[in-house]
């Protein structure tokens, strides 16, 4: 097993996902991951994380043969406080 380390950029969205989610008979998986790829890609600027898994249920589990489970993380972009400097890049 390896471990791997992945940074969020501010704003970025991490989104993990059950198969059910990505999934269909007589489909290839590549397919489902693409589909469920510019679900996330659409919802870009969304700002309510709920508003987009809204969207990606109402589209990816309508008639799930599979469990369907998601959970979507945003990572904040804070803007510096009075008297601090952003941080270095």
């Amino acid at each position: 097993m390896t471990e791997e380390e992945l940074v969020l950029g501010p704003g970025e969205v991490l989104a993990l996902y059950s198969d059910g989610i990505v999934e269909r008979r007589g489909e290839p998986l590549d397919v489902g991951i693409a589909n469920l790829s510019a679900t996330l890609a659409a919802g870009a600027g969304v700002d309510l994380l709920d508003d987009l898994a809204d969207a990606i249920v109402a589209r990816h589990c309508q008639k799930p043969s599979d469990d369907c489970c998601l959970l979507l993380v945003r990572r904040s972009v804070l803007s510096p406080g009075p008297g601090t400097s952003p941080p270095a890049s």
